[in-house]
């Protein structure tokens, strides 16, 4: 059997490292590296979350004939108001995402 690390786990690998070495790296370096960490894991994290939506039937989150950004709002509160971080951060990215493909089509 093989033993996965898990996204999470490989994160929080890499925020340790970069804390580490905040004594012999220069600043802007350190910043520059968390960033990147930060984009890669996100984007991992939203493809995971929108993966298992899919499979659930749910689509159409960049279409406003299937899915309202009022709703998308609602339920990125909801996220939000439950404490669910990931659907917090998919939300969020498909409501920014929205706002900036509808502002060019207008």
């Amino acid at each position: 059997m093989i033993n996965r690390t898990s996204p999470n786990q490989i994160f929080a690998m890499q925020m340790l490292a970069i804390r580490k070495s905040l004594a012999t790296t220069e600043r802007f370096l350190a910043e520059d590296r968390a960033d990147r960490e930060l984009a890669n894991f996100s984007r991992q994290v939203i493809r995971s979350e929108l993966e298992t939506a899919r499979k659930k039937g749910k689509q159409g989150w960049w279409n406003e004939k299937e899915c309202n950004t009022e709703h998308l709002q609602n339920l990125l509160d909801a996220a939000y108001n439950r404490g669910d971080l990931t659907a917090v951060i998919t939300y969020a990215s498909m409501l920014h995402a929205r706002s900036v493909a509808d502002s060019t089509h207008q």
